[in-house]
């Protein structure tokens, strides 16, 4: 038998325990094959379960969804009326306050915190970006710099046929190009019953 380590978190992310999983060696092609044919099965059962389980998501939503529409309709019209009646009421809020507590709760007004909004329709952020720009107020535009991988992979060859770019140019910035070999499965899953 043939021993392997993984990391498996248990709990929180930072808090891990080492598990020791022993793999059964497969001596011939037949038993791989049969094995392809377990992981295609497996991941069918899967996606069973997964279906089986969003239709009942589904049904208990639908099943509590009409009652809950009412809910919200019904908290709408309420709160409607209320802040009705503190609009034509406005002598029920102690002096300089903006909300009233009573027995039942507290309710009144609140103040959001500020924000910026384009005046009308006309001033896009794209054009008010524009006007500042212009304006040599800079202080107020904001720039997102990043390393652009992409641009620098572009520059390089290969892992196995360096340019000299990426032999010279990559470690005096303090990269490297790595490239991992994972091993996968694709199985068919047609050729099993679910």
């Amino acid at each position: 038998m043939i021993s392997t380590t993984e990391n498996l978190a248990s709990g929180t992310a930072a808090k891990k325990s080492r598990v020791t999983r022993e793999v059964i060696p497969i001596k011939d092609r037949a038993t791989a094959e049969a094995v392809l044919l377990d992981i295609a099965g497996t991941i069918n059962e899967q996606r069973a379960i997964n279906a089986r389980m969003d239709a009942e998501k589904l049904a208990i939503t639908k099943n509590y969804q009409d009652a809950l529409a009412l809910c919200e309709l019904q908290l709408a019209n309420m709160l409607a009326r209320l802040e009705d009646y503190a609009d034509r009421n406005p002598e029920i809020f102690p002096k300089d306050r903006k909300s009233v507590q009573w027995p039942a709760g507290k309710f009144g007004y609140r103040t959001d915190t500020p924000s910026l909004s384009p005046i009308n329709r006309t001033f896009t952020w794209a054009k008010i970006q524009a006007v500042i720009a212009v304006k040599h107020m800079r202080k107020f535009l904001r720039l997102k710099v990043e390393v652009d991988k992409d641009a620098i992979l572009a520059r390089c060859g290969t892992v196995e046929k360096p340019t000299k770019f990426q032999t010279r140019t990559l470690p005096a910035l303090g990269l490297k190009i790595v490239q991992a070999e994972k091993f996968f499965v694709e199985p068919d899953l047609t050729k099993v019953q679910s």
